[in-house]
């Protein structure tokens, strides 16, 4: 059963969420961590893309999440993951 005011609910796997309302869609994402494989995190992205295709025309788009950044210099450990946008 649907809240007033939630015209749709989506979901895919354990991931993303997607709450279309009147006027805005809120989409919660949880991107894999560093760990992952290159196809885990290529298939994320492909089901955010997906999400937010499926915005209805006219919304508001929301998104929130953790994208499993990491803010500060670079090191050894770090350098094959982080990309040069870091700073220290």
């Amino acid at each position: 059963m649907q809240k007033p005011g939630v015209l749709q609910q989506a979901g895919n796997a354990s991931r993303i969420g997607r709450v279309d309302l009147e006027a805005v869609t809120l989409i919660s994402a949880y991107a894999p961590t560093s760990g992952a494989g290159d196809e885990e995190v290529a298939e994320f992205y492909r089901d955010l893309g997906e999400a937010v295709r499926k915005v209805p025309n006219g919304n508001l788009v929301i998104i929130g999440g953790d994208f499993n950044a990491r803010v500060g210099g670079k090191n050894e450990e770090t350098a094959a993951v982080l990309g040069r946008f870091t700073g220290g």
